[in-house]
């Protein structure tokens, strides 16, 4: 595995040989994590200091992005040592409580614009999601946990960060879920029966972020049922140096 660092100020930096390394995934709530030892080398120094981010890439395919949390650097039989640790892009939501409020009718872009952009996550397209009427707000709520109760109560949809960065959108259910035929990308049946819904879901997300973009489809081994996915993409404004 090969892990690189971007800087306050913008640079991206390949890491050294990782010596030890260890990745957690989780649905969001506790946060994904991360763990990484190498060798120390003077020339990182200034890059450590501003180090805010800690991207991973195994075979040249992204496995976890990341919030750098903290880094030590100690000695060892092997001389110098840096270990570094930090947690998944929702850490961001996740360390920042905020104040009590209600809104009689909430809309996903007041949820975005008040407790989700304010704090580094930037760029993000979701798909059209029902208002939520009487949404509470109380005092000490993170601004995840509003997220995640905003996306419940309006639609059943479940935040997630991937490991490349993308945030994903989840509709579960718990019934028998679906056939094994039908998993993976999304694909338009070949004839049509008037249900269109999906295929003009998958169609739209296409057009506007691209091809490796879309619906796909999955079994939530957790509880039964589907899991109709939106990969959209996402991304996040770095913190001043």
């Amino acid at each position: 595995m090969t892990g690189y660092v971007r800087t306050c100020d913008g640079r991206r930096l390949t890491l050294p040989a990782l010596l030890q390394w260890s990745v957690r995934l989780t649905d969001g709530d506790p946060c994904d994590s991360f763990s990484v030892r190498f060798l120390y080398e003077a020339e990182l120094s200034e890059a450590l200091r501003k180090a805010v981010l800690f991207e991973a890439e195994e075979l040249g395919r992204m496995v976890f992005t990341g919030v750098v949390d903290d880094y030590e650097i100690r000695m060892d039989k092997k001389g110098l040592l840096v270990e570094m640790t930090g947690r998944g892009l929702a850490a961001l939501l996740l360390d920042n409580q905020v104040r009590a409020a209600e809104y009689v009718r909430a809309q996903l872009e007041d949820i975005l614009s008040t407790y989700v952009r304010p704090y580094g996550i930037v760029n993000i397209r979701a798909a059209a999601m029902p208002p939520v009427e009487r949404f509470v707000v109380e005092t000490g709520y993170t601004c995840w946990q509003v997220l995640a109760g905003f996306c419940r109560h309006s639609a059943e949809i479940f935040p997630r960060f991937l490991p490349d960065g993308t945030l994903e959108l989840r509709v579960r259910d718990n019934g028998r879920g679906l056939p094994p035929e039908l998993l993976g990308p999304y694909r338009p049946p070949e004839k049509q029966t008037g249900h269109l819904g999906l295929f003009n879901v998958d169609t739209i997300l296409k057009k506007h972020y691209g091809e490796r973009f879309g619906l796909r489809l999955e079994n939530n081994t957790a509880g039964g049922g589907a899991c109709i996915i939106a990969v959209l993409p996402a991304g996040r404004r770095d913190s001043q140096c």
